[in-house]
């Protein structure tokens, strides 16, 4: 994941923010802020989401094994 980062910050913007201790990042266009996708590494999966909200449910559906 690092090195995906790593390329998507020569073009994108990117932020990253925590929930339930699970980093959370988000990345955007420059010429669209405000339509941030988010994807977050949980255990052996890789959730990606255009909606932080749907990305926190599904962390937690993870983490309680749901």
């Amino acid at each position: 994941m690092n090195k995906i980062e790593e390329e998507l910050r020569k073009e994108f913007g990117i932020n990253q923010s925590f929930y339930r201790q699970i980093k959370i990042n988000s990345v955007y266009s420059f010429n669209q802020i405000n339509k941030p996708y988010y994807w977050s590494q949980i255990n052996d999966f890789v959730a990606i989401s255009n909606e932080s909200s749907s990305l926190q449910k599904i962390i937690d559906g993870i983490i309680g094994n749901n």
